[in-house]
């Protein structure tokens, strides 16, 4: 509809040409004929995923080591037997430094 639309927008004269709020901002259109339906705020970088998957790391691996070696064995159908000797599972406060190591009440 605008011959100049692509000149404008390069110039930074369209509807997201300027930060609102310091929120990353992108348009949400309708598939079909590319009319703007809304402005998407986008997430703000963090290190809460790298965090995540840090965490799941760490449980991932303390958990195969509780179950050793002497612990698996085969059975006669073909299947395996794995037994985790509970004395190496602790669960308790995170000395990582990523979570609260203690509680505080009031």
């Amino acid at each position: 509809d605008e011959p100049n639309l692509a000149c404008e927008l390069a110039r930074g004269r369209g509807y997201l040409g300027f930060v609102r709020d310091g929120a990353l901002e992108t348009l949400g259109v309708e598939t079909t004929t590319g009319r703007v339906e809304q402005v998407v705020r986008l997430p703000s970088p963090s290190w809460l995923p790298l965090v995540t998957a840090i965490t799941t790391g760490k449980g991932a691996v303390k958990l195969t080591r509780c179950v050793t070696s002497s612990n698996v064995s085969s059975t006669s159908d073909g299947t395996v037997d794995a037994t985790i000797e509970p004395s190496r599972i602790s669960i308790g406060p995170a000395t990582d430094g990523i979570g609260p190591t203690s509680a505080s009440g009031p």
